[in-house]
């Protein structure tokens, strides 16, 4: 059957991981957490996954999901979505939303229902 994801807080990137790997899984909405996602010693500490930046992290994980729907939120200053709308823009842009912001319970609920 399918699923619909969301993961909050640090469960953001396990989610989008999970998704990646999952079939089915068919809308993902995780939060950035404004993490770091272009400094090594951030993965380390918060997501320390061996070898995870040399198989592409999240813009291989974007390329899993896609075409499925996939919501980021919360990215802040530091999260760099640059490789996720990449990927999303040869496959399914119309699949793939983005906020630089923290997001509350009715746009989580859009980015499920949406």
């Amino acid at each position: 059957g399918t699923a619909d994801l969301v993961g909050l807080g640090e469960a953001g990137l396990w989610c989008l991981f999970a998704s990646a790997i999952d079939g089915g899984v068919r809308k993902t909405v995780i939060d950035a957490d404004d993490f770091d996602n272009t400094d090594d010693a951030a993965w380390e500490e918060r997501c320390h996954i061996p070898c995870i930046r040399s198989i592409g992290d999240v813009a291989t994980a974007a390329a899993l999901i896609a075409p499925n729907r996939l919501t980021v939120f919360n990215m802040g200053r530091r999260f760099d979505g640059r490789s996720i709308a990449a990927v999303f823009e040869r496959v399914a842009p119309e699949a793939l939303a983005m906020a630089d912001q923290d997001v509350g319970p009715d746009e989580l609920v859009r980015g499920l229902c949406g």
